[in-house]
């Protein structure tokens, strides 16, 4: 009997004691959710970026405070109300066909994405993801929308596009030409091909700036800017060197026919009649043309100065002429 009493007494104890280790095991797991929820929700009210839960109708469920301070409206004012009363309408018309589609079909979309600081209407740039997602057991469907503020990036670029580019005629600058053609050299030793550079300087220019004014002139210099852009490549380069001297730079330069033809087509273009107000100017140009070899081995100011001393000659042989240095 007693040895019966015992057994019974070790079963009752394994038992408890099985009883106890599940009940461990719970509360681990029970507190391994609840710290991981704890984590999820940190990171959502402390995220940086913006991140918003929208039910099928647009109506907001959920919202981080970067939302809330990004557009400058209270967290009472915007849950629970339709998303479409914090975004710029006139921006979402423009996406709105493209992430109807890409949502019904991918269920996600990104991009980018103005919206509007509710107090000042300036305009804040986002890059957006959104995903679609679907309650497989009700079939309620749900968006999660995380967006981050590009406002600091769309500045730098603001800022280097200055940096680099001439203010008037929004050709890229002596700065940026300069980098150029460091790429151009540095690709040169590898590659051993040749590029062009042409040295444009308008011909008689001052005259327009004597008797139309300076303003008239700027509009010329502008005009001029774009025909040139449009004259040569995409993939090469025209940019505003100082007054109404222009450099070009064609690569590669492996045919001399086409490089030829380039700068037959840039004179022709300048020489068409530029009409402002009821005003015909006529313009034109000369053009230096130098080779930049891969075998010799000169610098930017050298090469821009066989440039310069093309086109020099092109003035001096009757003006409105192509020249090549070498």
């Amino acid at each position: 009997m007693f040895e019966y009493y015992c057994m019974m007494i070790r079963d009752i104890a394994e038992k408890d004691s099985k009883i106890i280790l599940e009940a461990s095991i719970l509360t681990q797991e029970k507190q391994a959710v609840i710290n991981q929820k704890q984590l999820a929700s940190s990171l959502f009210n402390n995220s940086q970026d913006i991140i918003i839960i929208i039910d099928n109708n647009g109506v907001i469920t959920r919202v981080n405070p970067s939302f809330c301070l990004l557009i400058g409206v209270k967290y009472e004012n915007i849950i629970h109300q339709p998303l479409i009363n914090f975004i710029n309408t006139s921006a979402y018309k423009n996406i709105k066909a493209s992430l109807s589609h890409e949502l019904n079909n991918s269920h996600q979309w990104q991009g980018e994405f103005n919206i509007q600081h509710i107090m000042n209407k300036k305009d804040i740039p986002l890059y957006v993801r959104i995903n679609k997602f679907i309650d497989t057991k009700n079939n309620n469907i749900q968006y999660s929308i995380i967006a981050t503020d590009l406002t600091t990036i769309k500045e730098i670029d603001r800022l280097v596009h200055i940096n680099q580019h001439d203010p008037l005629t929004e050709l890229p600058n002596r700065i940026a030409l300069t980098n150029r053609l460091k790429d151009e050299l540095s690709i040169q030793r590898a590659s051993h091909h040749k590029f062009a550079v042409l040295f444009i300087d308008l011909d008689n220019f001052k005259r327009i700036n004597d008797n139309y004014g300076h303003q008239m002139g700027d509009r010329v210099l502008k005009i001029t800017a774009n025909k040139l852009r449009n004259s040569v490549k995409k993939t090469d380069m025209v940019a505003r060197l100082a007054g109404d001297e222009f450099i070009a730079i064609i690569n590669p330069a492996t045919n001399h026919a086409d490089v030829i033809q380039t700068c037959e087509r840039i004179l022709s273009i300048l020489q068409q009649p530029i009409i402002i107000d009821k005003c015909h100017l006529m313009i034109n140009a000369s053009l230096g043309c130098y080779y930049a070899h891969p075998h010799k081995q000169q610098t930017i100011d050298e090469i821009l100065s066989q440039a310069d001393i093309a086109m020099y000659q092109a003035k001096m042989a009757g003006k409105g002429c192509i020249i090549e240095c070498n």
